[in-house]
């Protein structure tokens, strides 16, 4: 029996050898497939730009700093390419003209808005249904900008909102403060308009129509609004600088912050997350404005932190 136990020990040891060896090559084989699935699925996001323009070149490095290391950014002047690969494709489109002639048209898995108002995001996602649209709206929401104006002028109820277009709000009242839209119906008659607003109101609320608050028309306004001892809040950072008293407005870098949150969501669920508006902001006081009109205003990043207080509330 003895010389038996060779032959039968070399035959456990051959089995033993072949189980761990075919072990060995299914690990590898599993390991290569997670990896070339991994690198089957990279991110690649493009953005959408004019070539030479600081707000997005700003945007494009906060972006790069926030978003996670596999993704891969491109920056573009025109129509993003066409991917030959199942990667996940997102177009991030900076304004509205990009939006319209770049993006509008692309089989990208998720198309990315920045720049770009509420009214004509909205509109445009409401005509292209079979696109994965979403974004950040430019626009400071309205019930921001009036709590704003409530912390610096207590006892305000009543806000005038200038529109150039009829105009939709989500909603009319807040912050304890009605909302009332003056429309114009020609550039001649600004004047009228404003002291009409102005007479019956406690402030200007400004919004993102550019057909009111541009440059040729942003002298009249704030010269109006002092004669009637009135202020513009909003609708930007530019116009606080200008004349303004006072508005919240997010950066570029607040943008990236939320867009690389939002593209998250959607890679991770597969679905497509509303559009919002910024969470992230910063808040500007023109220090001038208020002495001028013997205001006492809080420091901004007291202001914004209570803004964002408010906004955390149920």
């Amino acid at each position: 029996m003895t010389p038996l136990l060779p032959s039968i020990l070399h035959n456990t040891i051959q089995k033993k050898f072949h189980f761990s060896f075919s072990m060995m090559l299914s690990l590898i084989f599993t390991l290569t497939s997670i990896i070339s699935s991994q690198a089957a699925s990279a991110v690649r996001v493009y953005v959408v730009s004019p070539k030479e323009n600081q707000v997005a070149e700003t945007f494009v490095k906060s972006f790069e700093d926030v978003s996670p290391n596999d993704w891969h950014l491109t920056r573009v002047a025109g129509h993003p390419p066409v991917s030959t690969t199942p990667d996940t494709s997102i177009v991030i489109c900076l304004g509205e003209k990009m939006l319209s002639q770049f993006c509008s048209d692309t089989s990208e898995n998720l198309i990315f808005a920045l720049f770009v108002t509420k009214e004509r995001l909205d509109d445009l996602k409401a005509k292209l249904p079979a696109i994965n649209l979403t974004g950040i709206y430019l626009d400071a929401p309205v019930q921001r900008q009036a709590e704003l104006a409530r912390l610096l002028l207590p006892g305000v109820t009543r806000a005038a909102i200038l529109a150039s277009q009829p105009l939709s709000l989500p909603t009319m009242s807040a912050a304890g403060q009605s909302f009332h839209i003056f429309q114009l119906s020609s550039q001649d008659e600004l004047p009228r308009l404003l002291n009409s607003a102005l007479e019956k109101n406690d402030y200007i609320l400004g919004t993102p129509d550019f057909g009111i608050y541009n440059g040729r028309q942003i002298r009249q306004i704030l010269l109006t609004a002092y004669r009637h001892n009135k202020v513009l809040i909003g609708p930007s950072l530019a116009f606080v600088n200008a004349g303004g008293l006072a508005t919240s407005y997010s950066t570029a870098a607040d943008y990236a912050h939320q867009a690389v949150e939002m593209i998250n969501v959607y890679i991770n669920t597969n679905n497509v997350p509303d559009p919002a508006f910024a969470k992230y902001f910063d808040v500007a006081v023109n220090r001038q404005v208020a002495r001028s009109l013997n205001l006492v205003v809080p420091d901004a990043d007291a202001l914004q932190s209570k803004l964002m207080l408010l906004e955390a509330q149920p």
